[in-house]
């Protein structure tokens, strides 16, 4: 008996048919080198690399993708207006409440009262130009392939500087939302340091259910050994 993936729409799809279609079908997009940076860690950039391999033999074709068009749009998100919009709702808790919330959170949202009507609108502007740029690229990709993170942090270092930090966090992601895409995070095995590892497949919106036949058929092709830590963590691999 086949094991099947349940789609909303479609009701069951046999596995077979997952593979199948990730093989005929999909040209992924892969970051160029220059614009991939793992912080130091070679254990991340290690198992991204191995990734990136597995999927290009699931798919049909891949392509060097560049990502200025989704950092830049990544970066509207806590450095524009955007923060801003999260006082309509929080902002007079925020006044009459101000320490019922975390002192980082709270700093984050403060500087949403640094902006204006003419910063959003040329927030607004920008986010138009980067979405029309990022939807010609579908034209020539369905996928595109992203490290879900760059590198990984313990607690207490998330805690020493966790606005820094997860930045870093949100590096390849934290653009999704405003170029109104759709986005799947596989498991990719652990590095020798046994950190998680994952990829992202990012798409146009409404390409949920091609994203998921890819993962599925990915999820498929890993080796079991690959899916267990060799032991515990340890801190990151860093550059030899």
């Amino acid at each position: 008996m086949n094991d099947v993936a349940v789609s909303p729409m479609d009701g069951e799809l046999a596995s077979v048919s997952l593979v199948e279609l990730a093989v005929t079908r999909l040209t992924q997009g892969v970051p160029r080198p220059v614009d991939l940076t793992f912080f130091g860690d070679a254990g991340q950039a290690d198992r991204f690399a191995t990734g990136v391999r597995l999927l290009s033999t699931l798919v049909a074709d891949a392509t060097p993708v560049p990502l200025d068009d989704f950092f830049a749009a990544g970066d509207l998100l806590y450095q524009r207006p955007w923060v801003a919009e999260r006082l309509v709702a929080l902002g007079d808790f925020l006044r009459t409440s101000p320490d019922s919330v975390l002192p980082v959170t709270r700093a984050v949202l403060e500087t949403g009262r640094r902006h204006d009507a003419v910063d959003a609108f040329r927030g607004q502007h920008r986010l138009r130009e980067l979405r029309a740029r990022v939807d010609r690229l579908w034209q020539e990709i369905d996928v595109l392939v992203v490290p879900t993170v760059g590198t990984t942090f313990t607690l207490d270092e998330i805690a020493e500087d966790p606005i820094g930090r997860n930045a870093t966090l949100g590096r390849y992601t934290q653009f999704a939302n405003l170029l109104d895409l759709a986005a799947v995070s596989v498991p990719n095995g652990f590095t020798d340091a046994g950190r998680p590892a994952s990829l992202t497949l990012l798409g146009p919106a409404f390409s949920d259910l091609t994203l998921a036949r890819l993962a599925a058929a990915l999820t498929a092709s890993v080796p079991p050994a690959a899916t267990e830590p060799t032991g515990p963590p340890t801190g990151n691999d860093t550059p030899t």
